[in-house]
C-alpha cells in the first residue's frame, strides 16, 4: 500500500498546476491536490536530486508553482531546481514579485514569495537583481514593506553599487514618493556623501511651522533621540518624535554617523541598510556605535 501511494504521488505532480494568486487563487488556502503533488516532489527528490535536472521547462515551471505553494518557506529542493534551470525559475519568481509589489490592491499584503525570496532566496537574488532593478526604475511598489524586501534582495545581488544609487536617488528626491526613508537609506547604503547632503537639504527644506508627526516606537526613544546633539543635523529642540515621518528610517544612520566614533572606522558604503535599530539597545547612540564595531 506504501509503494502505492508514493507511484501515485510521484506521477501526481507533472499533471497538476497549482494555481498562483495572480491567477485568482484564494488567500491562506492550500488545495489537497497542492499538497498531494508537494508530497509526490518531495519523495521523488529525496530519492534523487539529479531527476531536477532532467525536467523539461514546463515540468520546471509547474514544479516552481509547487514550490511556492509550501507554507513555510521553500522545500529544500527549490535552489537545487534553480541550480539547473536558473532562467526559467528567475523568469518565473519575477512575475509572482511583480504582481505581489504593483499589482495587489493596497489593502492586501499577500507578499508571501517576495518575503521568501529576501529571507530565504539568496541563491536567486544575482539573477533576479537586474530584473528588480528595471522594476523600481519605472516606478515605486504600493508596500513600503514589498520596496524594502526587494531593495534588500538588489542590495545583495550583482547590481552594480552605481546603478542602485542612481535609482535610490532618482526616488529619494522626488516629492510625490511615499517612502523617502527607504530611498535615502539604501542611497546612503552605495553614495553617502552625496546622499548624505541631499538628505540635509531635504531636512532644511521642512517647514517647521507645521511638523508632521510620527509615534515612538519604544517610550525611551523620544528621550534618547532628544538627547542627542546630531551636529549639522541641528538639535532637537524639542522632542523628535513630531519630527516628518521619513526620518524614522534614517535618523539611527545619521545619529550614528555624527555621534559615533566607532563609527568613522567604517566603510561609508556599509554604514546604511545594514543597521537597525534594534529593541534590546538602550539609544540610538548605542545603536549606531554597536552596528559600527560589527561592521568594522
Amino acid at each position: 500500500m506504501a509503494e502505492m501511494f508514493r507511484d501515485a504521488a510521484r506521477g501526481y505532480w507533472r499533471h497538476n498546476r497549482p494555481q498562483l494568486h495572480n491567477e485568482g487563487a484564494p488567500d491562506n488556502q492550500t488545495p489537497f491536490s497542492t499538497i498531494l503533488g508537494l508530497t509526490g516532489l518531495e519523495i521523488e527528490t529525496s530519492e534523487s536530486m539529479a531527476v531536477l535536472a532532467t525536467l523539461a521547462a514546463e515540468e520546471v515551471e509547474i514544479a516552481a508553482r509547487y514550490a511556492v505553494s509550501e507554507l513555510n518557506g521553500f522545500p529544500s529542493w527549490f535552489a537545487t531546481l534553480f541550480e539547473h534551470h536558473p532562467q526559467v525559475v528567475a523568469d518565473f519568481l519575477f512575475v509572482q514579485i511583480r504582481y505581489e509589489a504593483f499589482s495587489l490592491p493596497k489593502d492586501r499584503t499577500g507578499d508571501d514569495i517576495l518575503s521568501d525570496v529576501s529571507w530565504t532566496g539568496q541563491w536567486a537574488w544575482s539573477r533576479l537583481g537586474p530584473m528588480l532593478l528595471s522594476l523600481l526604475v519605472s516606478g515605486e511598489p504600493q508596500s513600503a514593506k514589498a520596496l524594502g524586501s526587494i531593495l534588500k534582495i538588489l542590495k545583495g545581488s550583482s547590481v552594480a553599487d552605481g546603478q542602485l544609487a542612481a535609482m535610490a536617488r532618482s526616488h529619494a528626491l522626488d516629492p510625490t514618493s511615499a517612502n523617502p526613508g527607504h530611498w535615502f537609506a539604501s542611497w546612503i547604503g552605495v553614495d553617502a556623501d552625496a546622499a548624505i547632503a541631499a538628505f540635509e537639504e531635504r531636512l532644511s527644506s521642512l517647514n517647521k511651522k507645521k511638523p508632521l508627526t510620527w509615534q515612538c516606537e519604544l517610550p525611551s526613544e523620544c528621550s534618547a533621540i532628544d538627547s542627542m546633539n546630531l551636529g549639522s543635523l541641528g538639535k532637537a529642540s524639542s522632542s523628535l518624535c513630531r519630527w516628518p515621518r521619513f526620518m524614522r528610517s534614517s535618523i539611527g544612520i545619521f545619529a550614528a554617523l555624527k555621534t559615533s566614533p566607532a563609527a568613522t572606522q567604517v566603510p561609508t558604503a556599509l554604514i546604511c541598510g545594514t543597521m537597525r535599530r534594534r529593541r534590546g539597545t538602550r539609544s540610538w547612540r548605542d545603536c549606531g556605535t554597536r552596528a559600527a564595531r560589527r561592521l568594522s
